[in-house]
């Protein structure tokens, strides 16, 4: 099944379904900075050094799916880069429920700190991989351990953390669900 979130699917994604999806990339250079709204999300270091993390919360899939998940992507649309190379990546599910308007590094949400500034999550399961930043298009990034695990326990986990081993400073900017864009699970 494909999940999206667009009015409408991207093209040659077949039969789909629209789903409601939290985005929000938490910089630690801007620890109180809310950037649920904005339309860009990105992950990386920034050229100081930095972290950004990418959180996503696609929970409304799991209400349809069930428990048995043979595979899950998520496909983010990568529309620029401070440098064109290759990002290497990790993720994680988070253990703490967050709020899309209010998450920042420091927060969950408004008043509710993080245990951990940049978000709590759990050490396993991990799942890492890499994107190339050469051009304009969609990011997959396999998430099937992830949503394994979520799905055989949906109430103790609030969507995944997406980290950056990146020290180039690549930076990957990807349209948000705020931007109209079609982000899609798969």
């Amino acid at each position: 099944t494909v999940f999206y979130t667009a009015s409408a699917p991207p093209a040659g994604y077949g039969a789909a379904r629209q789903i409601a999806l939290q985005d929000v990339s938490l910089a630690q250079a801007r620890p109180d900075a809310a950037d649920g709204a904005n339309a860009i999300t990105h992950l990386g270091k920034e050229l100081s050094g930095d972290a950004v993390r990418l959180l996503v919360d696609f929970s409304e899939v799991f209400e349809t799916t069930g428990p048995n998940i043979n595979s899950a992507q998520l496909y983010l649309y990568h529309w620029a880069s401070r440098a064109r190379t290759n990002v290497a990546w990790s993720a994680n599910l988070l253990t703490r429920a967050w709020v899309e308007h209010e998450a920042t590094w420091n927060s969950a949400a408004s008043g509710q700190p993080w245990t951990t500034p940049g978000g709590d999550f759990a050490a396993s399961p991990s799942v890492n991989g890499s994107v190339v930043c050469a051009q304009e298009g969609r990011h997959a990034f396999d998430v099937t351990a992830l949503a394994q695990a979520y799905a055989q326990n949906d109430f103790t986990y609030h969507g995944i953390v997406v980290h950056s081993a990146d020290t180039l400073g690549a930076e990957p900017l990807y349209f948000g669900v705020d931007n109209g864009m079609a982000d899609v699970a798969q």
